[in-house]
């Protein structure tokens, strides 16, 4: 039965990548470090503006709703 569910998925057309775009030995990558980097920065950001204006904008959400905040 599961194999039947199988044969009714189409095919995307895209097989691997070319060579130059797979990953290859010595290659560094993303630098160390860089995500918890943007993580951090993101939580920074978040908490700044948490701390500037809150429970404001968490009272106009459930007042508007979030298209209006």
């Amino acid at each position: 039965m599961a194999d039947d569910r199988r044969n009714n998925v189409k095919p995307t057309g895209r097989g691997n990548p070319p060579v130059e775009h797979q990953f290859k030995p010595g290659n560094p990558g993303r630098p160390e470090g860089s995500r918890n980097k943007l993580g951090e920065q993101f939580l920074s950001d978040l908490l700044a503006s948490w701390e500037a204006n809150g429970p404001d904008v968490i009272d106009r959400f459930v007042r508007t709703g979030a298209s209006q905040v």
